[in-house]
């Protein structure tokens, strides 16, 4: 009872605790122990006591072994989502790529046999005498056909400009079938 002479007692774990080891049950009271063995021994006995009330290892294992089945759809149609938008928009930049570098191919190569033809006065036999005179580096790529020997070539024609045009090589084309997005075929760019 709370009252003039009976203050209120402050509640708290540390108070309740300290209150309990000052109120010791009379068979662990005095009897010989000191006051040290006979608060462990208290605290031995409340361990034990409240060991009845603990969960089993069961009940803790069966909350902590995995998702359900639930959780695991849930999260499983998330990610088909995500990858129905992202998937269509990376394949068509890959083919977009892929068509950039094929003009920028063309455009190079063809620059090249220009300038063989300004130093030389007449083009080049095949790709091969482009790259051993060191015109280019390398043989061009196609990264429609995923091949460097896929190339269409087209010699120079005799006209009124060019009469004597000598060598194999005028221009080049891709040999890569179908056609560009913008529905352009691969042969003619």
């Amino acid at each position: 009872m709370v009252g003039i002479n009976n203050p209120p007692r402050p509640r708290g774990r540390y108070y309740e605790s300290r209150e309990r080891l000052t109120n010791l049950p009379s068979h662990l009271a005095g009897e010989g122990l000191g006051e040290r063995e006979t608060v462990m021994t208290f605290i031995i006995e409340g361990v034990l006591q409240s060991h009845d009330r603990l969960p089993s290892v069961a009940c803790i294992g069966r909350h902590r072994r995995g998702f359900t089945l639930i959780e695991l759809l849930v999260v499983l149609s998330i990610i088909a989502l995500l990858l129905t938008l992202a998937v269509p928009k990376y394949l068509h930049s890959v083919d977009v790529a892929k068509e950039a570098v094929l003009s920028e191919n063309l455009h190079l190569v063809r620059e090249t046999i220009d300038k063989f033809y300004s130093d030389k006065g007449r083009y080049p036999e095949s790709l091969e005498e482009l790259v051993s005179e060191k015109y280019l580096r390398s043989l061009p790529y196609d990264p429609i056909t995923a091949s460097t020997r896929t190339w269409t070539i087209i010699a120079p024609t005799q006209t009124n400009d060019s009469p004597d045009a000598k060598g194999k090589v005028y221009d080049l084309r891709s040999g890569a079938p179908g056609s560009t997005l913008d529905g352009k075929p691969f042969a003619d760019l």
